[in-house]
Formats: C-alpha cells, sequence, structure tokens
C-alpha cells in the first residue's frame, strides 16, 4: 500500500508540474474573472433590489426580512446555477489539461478552453441530467473562497455563534458532514473523469464508474485522502510561511514611510488572492490525484486509455507563456495600484491608539449596566461606558438592555409596559451576592454619575413602542452639558437622523453586524459600531476612505482582542476593559507587524 501511495503521489506531482503554466493561467483568469465580475455582479444585484424594496442596505438586523424576498430568493438561485455551471466548466478544463499532460501532449491555451466548454455544454442535453447532483456535491468544494466571501457578508448573529456555534457537539456535526461530502466527491471523481474524455452520456459514465470501483472503494479512499491531505498541509504551511517572510520585508523598510506604506496595504490585496488561490491549489492538486489514480486504475483492468486531443501547434508551450506573460502582468499592475489606492486608509488604521469602552459598563464584575458596573468602568480607566436605554410606560429613560426583565432581575415584565417606579423595585444585582439590591438606573442618574469622570455610548434601543426616546435622550445630554461627552448609537438609522436634528454635533453611530450594500456613506453615521464577527480589513478600509471610523462590538476573548487592535479598529468595546488596556499596552512590540499581516485573513 505504501508503494501504491508513493506512485500516486509521484505521479500526481508529475502532472502539476509538467502541466503548472497551463493550469496557473487557467486558474489565474478563472477565478480573477469569477471574484472580480460574478460575486461584485452579485451583490450590486442584490444590493439594487433590496434598495428597490424599500431596504437602502442589507444589515445584520434586515437580512431576514431580505432574504424572504421572492426576488432575491430567485436571484440567488440563479446564482448557484451560474456557480454550478462554473464548476463543470472549471472541472473539465482540469480533466483536459491533466489527461494532455498525463499523455505528454499539451495543446494551446485558448484551444483548450473552447474544448472544456464543448464538454460542460453537453450536461444542457436531457440524457445527461444525471450529472446535476453530482456536480452539486461538487460545487463548495471547488468554490470554497467564492462561497466563503459571499457567506461571510451574513454573519450569524454573535449571541447564535457564541451559545450555538461555539458547542463542541456542533462542530463535530460540521466536521463529519464536511468529511461525508469528501468521501463522496472521492467515489464520485471517476464519473467526471469518465463524462469528460469518454463523450458518454451519464447513464453510461455512471455503470462504468461502478465497474471501475469495484472492489477499489476503501484502497481508492485511502490513497486519495492521505495524498490529498499531504499537498492541503503543505499548500497552508507554505503560505502561512509566506506572512512571515513578507512582514520580515516589510519590517525592512520601516524607514522609507511611502514605501513601507505601499507594502503594508499590499498585504490586503495580497490577502484577496491568498484566500481564492489558496483553495484553488488545494483543489488542482487534489483533483491531479484523483486523475492519476483514474489513469493508474485504467492501466491495472486493461482498458485503453481516454481519447487525447492532438497538438496542432508545434510548440504550444511557447503560445502559454506569452498568454501566461500577458495575464500575470495585467495582474500585478493591478495589484499595485490596488494597494496604493488603500495606502492611505491602511496607514491611517495602524494605530495603537484605541478607545476602550466598557460594555454595559464593567459587566465582567460587576451587574450590567448598573451604577456599581458603571463606577468600576472608572476605576478601571476605561475611555467610555457603553450602556442601553430604554422607554418605561410614563415616558422615562432608564439604562436596560433586554426588553424583558426576567434575564437580570429574575421576574418578569416588559420594560415598555412598566413605569420607572415598578422598575425600581426590581433587582438588578440579583444574580451577585455583593451587590444585591442594586437598582436599575435612569439615564439621567448615569449622567450625573459620569459627567467630567467618564464619557458615554449610549446605545437607543428604540421599538414600535417608543414615543419619545431620541428626544428625551437628547434633552438630558442639552441639560447636563455632555454634548462632548457622548457618542450615540443605534441599529435603527431613523434614530441617528432623529438624533442629528436635536444635536447635530454629537457623534452618532450606526451599529451593524453583516452588512450589504452602500452603507459606508450614511450621512447620519460618524462612525461604525461593528459586531467583532462581521469586521475584516476589506470593509474596514472601505469606511476609513469615508473618513469614518470602526468601533468592535463585543470583545472579549484574548484572540479577538489582539486581532481588533491588530486590524485597526478605533475603538473596542468589551465586558473587560482592564484585559482590553493590557493588549493594547502589548501592540507596540515588534511582533505587531506580523500580527498585523496574520489578522488581514
Amino acid at each position: 500500500m505504501l508503494k501504491r501511495l508513493k506512485k500516486n503521489f509521484n505521479s500526481s506531482y508529475r502532472l502539476i508540474k509538467n502541466g503548472f503554466g497551463t493550469l496557473f493561467l487557467f486558474e489565474l483568469v478563472f477565478k480573477l474573472v469569477t471574484a472580480g465580475i460574478l460575486i461584485p455582479s452579485m451583490a450590486w444585484i442584490i444590493g439594487q433590489t433590496a434598495e428597490l424594496s424599500g431596504l437602502k442596505f442589507i444589515s445584520g438586523e434586515n437580512y431576514i426580512k431580505a432574504l424572504l424576498s421572492p426576488a432575491i430568493i430567485a436571484e440567488l438561485l440563479i446564482f448557484a446555477v451560474i456557480l454550478s455551471a462554473l464548476t463543470m466548466y472549471e472541472i473539465s478544463y482540469l480533466t483536459l489539461c491533466f489527461n494532455q499532460t498525463n499523455a505528454d501532449k499539451p495543446i494551446f491555451f485558448l484551444r483548450m478552453l473552447k474544448i472544456s466548454a464543448m464538454d460542460s455544454l453537453r450536461l444542457l442535453k436531457p440524457k445527461n441530467h444525471l450529472m446535476f447532483p453530482v456536480i452539486a456535491l461538487a460545487t463548495p468544494l471547488t468554490n470554497t473562497a467564492i462561497i466563503y466571501t459571499m457567506i461571510s457578508k451574513f454573519t450569524i448573529p454573535q449571541f447564535i455563534a457564541e451559545k450555538i456555534l461555539d458547542r463542541y457537539r456542533v462542530e463535530i456535526y460540521l466536521i463529519a458532514a464536511v468529511a461525508l461530502l469528501f468521501m463522496l466527491i472521492i467515489f464520485c471523481s471517476n464519473y467526471f473523469i469518465i463524462f469528460c474524455l469518454e463523450d458518454c452520456d451519464s447513464k453510461q459514465a455512471l455503470k462504468t464508474n461502478r465497474f471501475m470501483l469495484h472492489k477499489d472503494r476503501l484502497k481508492r479512499l485511502f490513497i486519495c485522502s492521505v495524498n490529498i491531505g499531504i499537498y492541503c498541509i503543505v499548500i497552508f504551511l507554505a503560505s502561512e510561511l509566506l506572512y512571515v517572510a513578507y512582514s520580515l520585508i516589510i519590517s525592512i523598510f520601516q524607514s522609507f514611510p511611502a514605501f513601507y506604506a505601499l507594502l503594508l496595504t499590499g498585504s490586503s490585496v495580497i490577502t484577496t488572492l491568498r484566500d481564492f488561490f489558496v483553495p484553488t491549489l488545494m483543489v488542482v492538486c487534489g483533483y491531479s490525484v484523483v486523475c492519476t489514480y483514474y489513469f493508474d486504475r485504467l492501466k491495472e483492468i486493461g482498458e485503453p486509455m481516454p481519447r487525447v486531443e492532438k497538438p496542432i501547434k508545434k510548440e504550444p508551450k511557447v503560445n502559454n507563456f506569452y498568454m501566461g506573460l500577458f495575464i500575470t502582468t495585467a495582474v500585478g499592475v493591478w495589484i499595485l495600484s490596488a494597494a496604493y489606492t488603500n495606502a492611505k486608509s491602511d496607514i491611517a488604521g495602524f494605530s495603537t491608539d484605541i478607545i476602550i469602552m466598557a460594555h454595559r459598563g464593567a459587566s465582567a464584575e460587576c451587574p450590567e449596566n448598573t451604577i456599581p458596573a458603571f463606577e468600576r468602568a472608572i476605576e478601571l480607566q476605561a475611555d467610555y461606558i457603553e450602556l442601553d436605554v430604554q422607554e418605561t410606560a410614563d415616558g422615562k429613560v432608564v439604562v436596560f438592555h433586554d426588553k424583558n426583565t426576567r434575564r437580570t432581575t429574575g421576574h418578569s415584565g416588559v420594560i415598555w409596559n412598566m413605569t420607572l417606579a415598578e422598575l425600581k423595585e426590581l433587582d438588578a444585582g440579583r444574580f451577585y451576592e455583593e451587590y444585591r439590591g442594586t437598582q436599575i438606573p435612569t439615564l439621567e442618574e448615569v449622567l450625573e454619575l459620569s459627567k467630567g469622570r467618564i464619557k458615554l455610548n449610549i446605545e437607543i434601543k428604540s421599538n414600535k413602542h417608543t414615543m419619545n426616546l431620541v428626544e428625551s435622550v437628547a434633552k438630558l445630554i442639552t441639560e447636563y452639558e455632555m454634548q462632548e461627552d457622548v457618542v450615540i448609537t443605534s441599529s435603527v438609522k431613523g434614530d441617528l437622523k432623529q438624533m442629528k436634528q436635536y444635536l447635530p454635533d454629537v457623534e452618532c453611530g450606526l451599529i451593524v453586524s453583516a452588512t450589504l450594500g452602500n452603507y459606508y456613506d450614511y450621512p447620519y453615521a460618524d462612525f461604525f459600531s461593528a459586531d467583532k464577527f462581521y469586521i475584516s480589513k476589506r470593509p474596514l478600509s472601505k469606511i476609513h476612505r469615508q473618513g469614518k471610523g470602526v468601533v468592535a462590538w463585543t470583545v472579549n476573548d484574548t484572540d479577538y482582542i489582539e486581532k481588533m487592535i491588530a486590524i485597526g479598529v478605533e475603538g473596542i468595546i468589551t465586558d473587560d476593559p482592564l484585559k482590553a488596556r493590557e493588549k493594547l499596552n502589548e501592540a507596540n512590540s515588534p511582533l505587531r507587524i506580523l500580527r498585523y499581516l496574520m489578522q488581514n485573513k
């Protein structure tokens, strides 16, 4: 078995090595066109459809409503069909390329594109309908980067991600599902190859595949899995080493600001390329393994080798070389121009001058949204206290997060149905021995406490029962003369617009999680308060180019604190301001640049 493993690996490596130029050229064009045209086009179309439906942009607060739109559902289905068609085209090209390389008869790049297109069009014939479910299985694996890019725009809400997705049981289910899909693809790989090379219909290809798998399933699964795993590990480690090397190069040019900025911001473009080409290389190398196994299996059972296209050019490698030179030069120019465009915004974000906001006070130690939590946040020298305000039944503004009081007080009641007097009777420190008897504070009490001591991030939690919440908050801020010591945030765009009418000089932030569409230039948002799961360097750069900042919530885990510091957010909302401050003080270490690049992923 080990001898067979080694032979398969060596033969697959030879296929990749001999056909690398043509493979690289195709994948470069294919992935860049897909990433540069398909994804932006689909995002633009969905965004336009949402706008026609009355949504300026799709965000974490309204994406469920958007996804229930029949028009958007239809568009997503069309996208899935297009992606499946592209998957078939990519498989056809790889199959043809490996077959020609195996026969040592390379053909011109453009001719391979044409032949692969003709093979893919055979799917449209009615008798080839059996290929559709197989293509559906292959699409997620061959388009990992594309699917990830699209799905990442609609991150799962924080409370679900933290309470459900982080559980080991769910992770095991996900790993098992991926492993099952992987095994199915290995068993179906012959099906693709036979369909593409034997000029037969899908039913005949299925019969031939069954014949070739007879008494060979476990051996095929073992050999292909091991060798594909080796390729994936090598590719992953190589990509990580490139990041280390790139960071060392950048550190050399720190004394040359212009070039340093260009190299530093170029990491965003390099990350984009990595996100697409690392999965692509894994797919190409993995497919070379199964193709090699197929060719060896034909020899083993005495079947003739599949059709081979005869070269019509004496020197296709020369033609492919010039074609590749032209395309790689064009891509290189694009990379440099993109890095130059992002330079200013990225360097602006590369700073340790980050604001720390205590989430609902020092809620890691004290009951959230209470005077003790706010006092402790002041002691810990947080820059801001982040708090939530709602309106009571008698029109008072209280500091409370949930709609229902059960979670923090043990008493079930809805804020807008209760008067201030009724809320004051509840024990907000019930679940803390030291803080029992703590009352729910009013915003006025918090303003009195914080004036001259700490700034506030006031989140307005309005709903259909709210009457005068925004106006009441604005009046209290004016009364205590704290216009320069507060910022206002809300997930409701109308709240920010209304607040700007009352207090035009107070900074306002729009709360976003997963957002699709042009929200960066929203006129009533001076900054954005974003879910940590959503924040990455790409949306951050777009926001910075608008001259606006980003505050990340809720960042408690050490890794996420380091990530937010590394990618350059302007503020961090955390339950533990002391931990965040310690990590911020460590951010000036020599490894900062490497962390910055590694967090660019």
